[in-house]
């Protein structure tokens, strides 16, 4: 869909997590990831949003990144207090704790040769969907309603 709208034009950026490239939903379910142990089995620590998905999603979140169809990496660093983990899976917070692991899991991705080292810091940058967006974009919908941008994202 976002390569579609940017194939047609529109003024549109899409950013990922760097979890969403490197744990699948296999690891949800307690199997190994490329770079991370196991975990117990739907462990409240892997409950995300959106939710991990397979390999197959996360190999085309990979393709986006490289060829341009995807502007940012963004860390989505959102970890909560050890009581707020303990529930079932169903009721447990969802969140991670992502920045102290994003650049190990996006080096990971450089030792394996999916991905090349001088695209991440052209990639893991919170300011870079910007200068698409343009100055007279100082405002985003979302659900329907019209909401103000930061000014610190926003120059002019």
């Amino acid at each position: 869909m976002v390569r579609r709208a940017k194939d047609e034009g529109l003024r549109v950026t899409a950013e990922m997590c760097p979890h969403h490239l490197v744990l699948t939903d296999h690891w949800v379910m307690g199997g190994d990831s490329p770079s991370i142990p196991s975990v117990n089995h739907y462990d409240t620590h892997t409950k995300v949003y959106p939710p991990l998905r397979e390999a197959h999603d996360a190999e085309a979140l990979l393709e986006g990144l490289v060829d341009g169809t995807i502007d940012c990496i963004a860390t989505d660093h959102a970890p909560h207090e050890f009581a707020a983990k303990m529930f079932t899976y169903d009721d447990a917070e969802f969140g991670i704790s992502v920045l102290e692991t994003a650049l190990g899991s996006l080096m990971g991705l450089v030792h394996r040769r999916a991905i090349d080292l001088p695209l991440l810091p052209r990639r893991h940058h919170p300011h870079r969907p910007k200068p698409r967006m343009g100055r007279r974009h100082r405002r985003v919908r979302i659900q329907g309603q019209e909401h103000p941008l930061p000014r610190r994202h926003v120059k002019g």
